[in-house]
């Protein structure tokens, strides 16, 4: 197995942030998804809580999810790119366990 290093998480905090920024949030999925990352910062929360969360959490993943394919669509260095994102996000989640 692959090593993933510190870097690789910051990789992909750099393109989620940069994906979030494209996100359309109307005030009660801005006031959801804050809710959610004081829950995030406070440890009570997991990814999986998250993705099996209310409606408001589920149309953010999606439209989040809708975007990263998007930005795969951009040629072989993006879908590079969004493919290293899936793999740290699966690893990340196997550490935890």
């Amino acid at each position: 197995m692959t090593a993933v290093r510190p870097r690789s998480f910051k990789s992909r905090l750099q393109l989620a942030t940069i994906i979030s920024k494209e996100l359309v949030l109307d005030s009660e999925m801005d006031k959801n998804l804050t809710n959610t990352i004081e829950l995030i910062i406070n440890k009570t929360i997991s990814y999986n809580d998250i993705e099996q969360g209310d409606e408001i959490a589920e149309a953010l993943l999606y439209q989040f999810n809708e975007k990263l394919q998007k930005h795969g669509e951009g040629g072989p260095t993006a879908k590079l790119w969004i493919q290293y994102f899936h793999m740290v996000s699966i690893a990340k989640e196997n550490y935890k366990s």
